[in-house]
């Protein structure tokens, strides 16, 4: 989690593809760049064998966010590989699932559309 952190301030989509499970992988990964987006920190809430909740802090639009997710990993090989993230709100309960609209884009990052994405 924390390497995939890191590689998300660098901007470094190599690696952030390269340990994503090949079965909710994009093709290709849209990022913001340094201009755009600022990594603030890395908080660990918790832990399991193959799940880690955290908070991510940036500043974007002039102002400080943050991203709470718990996302999942699989171990193959001996490597860790990212499967998918739950986003929470900021009470801390899982958002409603809503369905995506036929345009909505990927929450992933990749660019696509949902339905060609993480939505098959």
């Amino acid at each position: 989690m924390r390497s995939r952190y890191a590689a998300y301030v660098q901007c470094n989509r190599g690696y952030l593809l390269k340990t994503w499970h090949p079965s909710t992988r994009p093709l290709d990964l849209v990022m913001e760049g340094p201009e755009s987006l600022q990594w603030l920190g890395l908080e660990i809430i918790n832990s399991s064998e193959n799940r880690v909740e955290f908070i991510a802090r940036y500043h974007a639009d002039g102002k400080q966010q943050k991203l709470h997710e718990v996302s999942e990993f699989v171990c193959e090989q001996g490597q860790w590989l990212y499967i998918k993230g739950r986003h929470k709100d900021r009470e801390g309960i899982l958002e409603k699932a809503q369905k995506p609209g036929r345009n909505t884009l990927c929450t992933c990052g990749s660019g696509k559309k949902y339905k060609r994405c993480c939505g098959k």
